[in-house]
């Protein structure tokens, strides 16, 4: 295994703020030189090869339980999918995937359809488009397929428990992400309990694998690592979308819509890393992870492996293999909001193509956020009539 320190390499260490601001430098040279990175003061090793993080996800003795266990104890978070291995997650994950699955979101997209058509047909000419468009759009894709009807509440809950995502919180950010998720529970506790039979959270709520708490849990858990990503995607996706050459020609093609939404997805990458914990030593490609390390595997940093990717920094339609990336993870643990955002980019890129075809953004730089994760970009003002 490889060693080096922030300090040795000739780039912004991890986590810096020169690297917040843009870590491509910074991935690029660990690929190269350090792939195995030790983080200076901590036990933490960062994977940053493709190879090394795709072994990681798939690996039985590199443990989501024990990566997430110092992030449970300063959060008090409860046995989620996301802090669970083996037999409890696979009961958790059951639930979750009916709820959350291809077939769940397949049911939903003509309310996802025509939700996104009446909020495009409102806007004004100019749009502030993270506000305005992604997020209303993740609210009521979101809340189409967990059966939610009362839009305005849930998007606040789902602002307000957003900040559960940092996955290092301070004691403070820990307890008022925990009051957020309780305000959650609050809301969605009375609709699953009066859910009528057949819908959504009726049928969540009766698997018999799972408690009354064990569903809120599960809602939480999609609202919580579904709607920011879904939303910062849309921004995402929407932005480059209108720095494409001929974009108005191109997207009126599903299986360009479909690439693009992919590799968009892949270049994003907005959940950046997942992590683990060695049980015992653990041999990747690259070298050996000795048992007890704590590891971070830079999923964003492995969709940008020119070792893997033709043209990494390029958004393209056209791959040969274009689910051949680990925006979503891998493994046991493949993210269940995979099949939301599958069935919802594609949407967003025909709706609006279709209903703004001369659309044209204000600024065609897309700046990133200075944080860490998620990967969260700044929003842009789009022009909407010609």
């Amino acid at each position: 295994m490889s060693v080096a320190t922030g300090s040795r390499a000739p780039v912004a260490p991890i986590f810096s703020f020169p690297y917040l601001l843009n870590p491509g430098r910074t991935l690029a040279w660990l690929r190269e030189h350090d792939p195995l990175h030790e983080l200076p003061g901590t036990d933490l090793l960062v994977l940053t090869r493709y190879a090394d993080c795709v072994a990681a996800l798939n690996h039985p003795d590199l443990s989501a339980a024990g990566g997430q266990q110092e992030r449970r104890e300063v959060s008090g978070s409860p046995t989620s999918m996301l802090n669970s291995d083996g037999a409890e997650h696979a009961r958790l994950r059951r639930p979750g995937a009916a709820l959350l699955g291809p077939a769940a979101v397949r049911r939903a997209e003509p309310i996802i359809s025509a939700g996104i058509a009446d909020l495009l047909d409102g806007l004004g000419p100019q749009a502030d488009l993270t506000p305005q468009i992604a997020r209303p759009i993740a609210t009521l894709a979101l809340a189409a397929v967990l059966g939610i009807a009362d839009l305005e509440r849930f998007a606040q809950c789902a602002a307000d428990v957003e900040p559960v995502l940092d996955p290092r919180p301070t004691p403070a950010a820990a307890a008022t992400g925990q009051e957020a998720v309780a305000r959650l529970h609050d809301f969605v506790g009375p609709l699953v309990d009066a859910a009528a039979p057949g819908t959504p959270l009726h049928t969540l709520a009766r698997s018999a694998e799972i408690t009354r708490t064990d569903a809120l849990g599960i809602i939480s858990l999609a609202t919580i690592g579904g709607w920011g990503p879904l939303a910062e995607l849309t921004t995402v996706a929407i932005h480059q979308l209108l720095n494409q050459p001929n974009w108005g020609a191109v997207a009126v093609d599903p299986t360009w819509r479909t690439g693009f939404a992919e590799d968009v997805t892949r270049w994003h990458t907005p959940i950046p890393f997942a992590a683990r914990r060695a049980l015992l030593d653990v041999e990747l490609p690259s070298g050996t992870i000795p048992a007890g390390r704590q590891v971070l595997i830079h999923l964003g940093s492995a969709d940008a492996d020119p070792q893997h990717f033709a043209d990494p920094d390029l958004i393209r339609s056209d791959r040969e293999r274009p689910r051949d990336h680990v925006a979503y993870g891998s493994g046991a643990h493949f993210c269940l909001g995979a099949a939301l955002i599958r069935g919802v980019l594609p949407i967003v890129l025909e709706r609006f193509a279709v209903r703004f075809p001369a659309a044209r953004l204000r600024g065609s730089a897309l700046v990133w956020q200075p944080v860490a994760f998620p990967r969260r970009p700044f929003s842009a003002v789009v022009e909407l009539a010609p």
